[in-house]
Formats: structure tokens, sequence, C-alpha cells
């Protein structure tokens, strides 16, 4: 079964709906007025974050998100009911991305957050609507708002709480397997695991994810078609548990290199230069630090405004797995365990300046026979007190909360230049005034949407579109930039699949 943290999804909203006119007959009311009614909105698409959901699989064959339409205003003075909105469940710490621009508009941090991905179209009013004192029977009424048709990328950003890293064939299937309830393929030839493994783990009364990362190679983070793929899913857990074979100890030692390098350049490639979380990162830094007798790795982005932030800590551990195959040994066993912290500490003093002590990297190793069970339940345990020592650990980058400005704001650009010759193809403006004609971009979102629901050629219509722009203050805006009679708007669509519309001044 595919590994569901990510997923891409088209969500639509409900449709819109004309207005309508109609007059009210009826015995004993001689002046019955406009009687028809509004239409109900339609519905949005919302998704919640929930406490209680761990994966994306209810989008697997549910990729396409619709809601109900809202129902038909009536004569006789009947409003149509708005549809009921549809809410979808997601894992909290789930990004929302949208595919047309790649950048993440939201992510989910507490249960019960709300977040409209689609708003239903506004329906179309009647015109019992616009009756008044001086128009008591007014002839017009306005079309429904278009629904929106909106692409995203959702992405779970934690799932495995612990992470078992190395090459392959150092048994990390068959330790997830001793873990948890969890059944992954185990074979004696390398690459047997090809997606990632998750188990659920539960030791006295806390429960925890184990995900088994399909073993690693070198040049793994060049090779985005692959490889890349599994190191995104390291990156997710608050804890590296680096396996180590007892059957090809030396090995594996002279691996430990290698992993890091791939990791390292992994994140640094992931994140540099990435304006998806904020300012551009210009640099990666990975510093070590010993707290709480555990070891942490701290990743700071350092960025172009010369500002740094921790975007994640991971504590690190090691297991010394397939210990059975040493006879029960136990001196033998110490001396692996004796030259692995060795050697351990020797690179972190290469590579990091760092004060960690051999006893704190003794503390976190564990040893363990997968296949015999032997050392399993205090491997579980030694899991579990690390992520409840550490529950605010910085294991996922969160992004900034995106302030939405509700403020209209009048974006007015002269585009003559590039839409004249056009319109003149088209004949939408006669030949003789092309000289007088300028074209002017409009892409405020309350004249965009007020312009897409008059009806066109609907003299009163058109005079209330004119006056309501009017008392916003668009008219003399447009003054100010030099708009004049004759000249054509161009209003951008904000409505997928619908053109965009010229309306002359």
């Amino acid at each position: 079964m595919k590994f569901y943290d990510k997923v891409k999804i088209t969500c639509i909203s409900g449709k819109w709906w004309n207005g309508a006119i109609s007059a009210r007959r009826e015995a004993f009311m001689p002046y019955g007025g406009p009687a028809w009614g509004n239409w109900g909105r339609g519905g949005h698409i919302i998704f919640v974050g929930a406490k209680d959901e761990n994966t994306l699989l209810q989008f697997r064959y549910n990729r396409y998100l619709a809601a109900n339409d809202g129902e038909p205003g009536q004569s006789k003075e009947k409003y149509g009911k708005n549809a009921d909105d549809k809410y979808y469940k997601v894992p909290l710490w789930t990004t929302i991305k949208e595919i047309s621009t790649w950048k993440i508009i939201h992510q989910f941090t507490s249960d019960g957050e709300e977040f409209i991905a689609v708003e239903g179209g506004a329906g179309g009013i009647g015109n019992m609507h616009f009756s008044n004192s001086r128009n008591q029977y007014p002839n017009f009424c306005l079309l429904g708002e278009p629904a929106q048709t909106r692409e995203f990328e959702l992405e779970l950003q934690l799932l495995g709480d612990v992470a078992l890293i190395w090459t392959p064939s150092v048994g990390k299937s068959s330790i997830i397997n001793a873990c948890s309830n969890t059944k992954a393929k185990v074979a004696d030839y390398p690459f047997t695991t090809l997606i990632p493994n998750l188990g659920s783990v539960k030791t006295h009364n806390f429960s925890y994810n184990i995900i088994d990362i399909p073993g690693l190679i070198e040049w793994a983070s060049q090779w985005k078609w692959l490889w890349n793929d599994f190191l995104r899913h390291i990156l997710k857990a608050k804890v590296f548990a680096f396996v180590v074979d007892a059957s090809r100890y030396e090995q594996g030692i002279s691996e430990i290199p290698l992993l890091r390098e791939e990791i390292m350049n992994y994140i640094s490639s992931r994140f540099i230069e990435s304006t998806e979380y904020g300012s551009p990162i210009k640099k990666i830094s990975f510093e070590l630090s010993q707290q709480k007798n555990k070891i942490l790795i701290i990743i700071k982005a350092h960025f172009e405004d010369s500002s740094e932030k921790i975007i994640l800590e991971k504590v690190i551990s090691f297991i010394i797995n397939k210990i059975d195959l040493l006879d029960g040994d136990e001196e033998i066993i110490e001396e692996y365990e004796k030259n692995l912290t060795e050697t351990i500490l020797t690179f972190f003093k290469k590579n990091y300046s760092t004060k960690i002590t051999s006893k704190t990297i003794s503390q976190s190793i564990e040893k363990v026979s997968a296949a015999s069970y032997n050392g399993i339940e205090k491997l579980k345990d030694f899991f579990g007190h690390i992520l409840q020592e550490f529950e605010t650990l910085q294991s996922i980058i969160t992004i900034e909360k995106i302030a939405i400005s509700k403020k209209t704001t009048h974006e007015i650009t002269d585009v003559t230049a590039d839409e004249l010759s056009t319109l003149k193809e088209k004949e939408y403006i006669d030949e003789n005034d092309v000289p007088y004609t300028k074209v002017f971009r409009v892409t405020d979102p309350e004249v965009v949407r007020l312009a897409f629901i008059v009806p066109r050629g609907n003299d009163e219509a058109e005079l209330r579109f004119r006056n309501v722009m009017k008392k916003q203050g668009f008219i003399k805006k447009l003054e100010k930039y030099g708009v004049r009679n004759g000249d054509i708007l161009k209003i951008i669509s904000h409505y997928q699949g619908v053109e965009d519309r010229y309306i002359k001044y």
C-alpha cells in the first residue's frame, strides 16, 4: 500500500445560479410588486485539523472534493437555502500547498483549526432585493457568483516519531515488526523495503509511531526519483535511530560518515533558497547539543536578512541489531559497544564543535536482537522515555501564519500597449477610437466580484454597478489614474474557467 502522507486534490465549491425577475400576481394584490427571492449560497470545502487523525489515506480514492449547490430562490419572495459546507479532517501538522504557485498557504497546528479551501459562490439575487420607495418594481437581478476550483497538495509533516535509519539489510524491518503489529517484508537481500513502513508502538500508557526508512546508499540525496523521497520522511521524525548490523560491524562503523553526508546534503538542498517558509534561506548549519543525557542535533536556517532560526531538532540514538549472531558473548557485545562509542565520539569532535561525552553516547546506544525479541521491550521503553522527555521538540518546520488582509486594495495598471491591438483585431473598439482609447487592468477583488454578477445589457443593473463603485471611492480612484470616458477596463477574473471581462468606462 502506498505511504499516504502526501496527496494532490482538486476542490470545487458549490455551484452558482443566476437571480431571476418575477412579479407577484395574486387576487386582491393589484400592486404585488417584485417577488423573486435570492438563491442560496454554494457550499464551502473546509479542512479541519484533528489530533486523532494520522494519515491522508482518506483522499486516496477521493481526490475530487465537490461541495453542494445552493437551493434556488422562488417566486412569492421565497429565498433559497444555503448549501451545507463539507468538512474534511486532516492530521495536525498537515500543510496545504497551492499547486498553481507551489506556495504553502496553511499549516494545521491545533485541534479543531479550520481552513476554507474554496468558498461557495454567492447565489444570484432576485429582483425583490432591490425594491425601494423610488423603484417599486426593479426590472433587473444579479447573476450568481462563479464557483471556485483550486488544486492543492496536502502533506503530513509529522508521521513517525522514531525513524530507523541506515544502509540496506541491517534489520530495520525486523525491528519495526518486533516493536509493533506491523508486518513489513523481511528477506536476506538488499532493498527489501521499497516504501516506508509505519508501525504503532505502545509501551505502558504511552503510544508513538515508528517508521522504517528504506536503506540509504551513497548519492541518495541526489537520486530524486526514489531515495530523495525517503529522506523527506526522515525529517518528520523526532528521533533519528541509526541501526548498526552486528554481523558486519566494521562495515557499519565505516558507513557513519556516508549517512551523515547524505542526510545533511538533503536537508541543505531541501531548504536553501526555498521561499515557501518566508524569507529565502541562505545557509543551513548543523550543531550538536547534550540535553538530559541525550544527543540533540540542532539544524539552523540562516536567512538573507541576517536572522537565524532553529528549524529542526532531533534526538540521535544508536541501535546495535542482530546481537544473537554473536552467540551471546557478552565480552564481544561490550567491545562492540565500546568501539562504536569511541568511533562516534571521534566523529563528532572532528565534524562538530561539541562537548558531548562518551558517557552520553553510551547512554544513547541500545543492543537488540529483533529476530529473537531480545532487548525489544527495553528499546520500546527507551524511545517512549525520550519522546516524553522531549515532547516539545522542534521536530518539523512551522510556517508563519499568513495574514490575509480583508481590506480592499485597488490595483489599476495601464496595459494599453499590450491590449489595444488585440481589442482592435477582435473589433471590440472602433478603429477611429484607437488613438484616444486606453486599457486599464483592474484586479481589485470586490470590483471583480461585482463586475461578474452584473448582467450585461441591463441599464438598471449597470447603473447600480456604477453607483456602488462611486460609493466605494473606486470611480475617484480610476479618474486619479487617468481613466476617461471611452477607455476600457480589463477586469481580471479570479474564477477558474471564467475568462477576463472587458468593460467600457
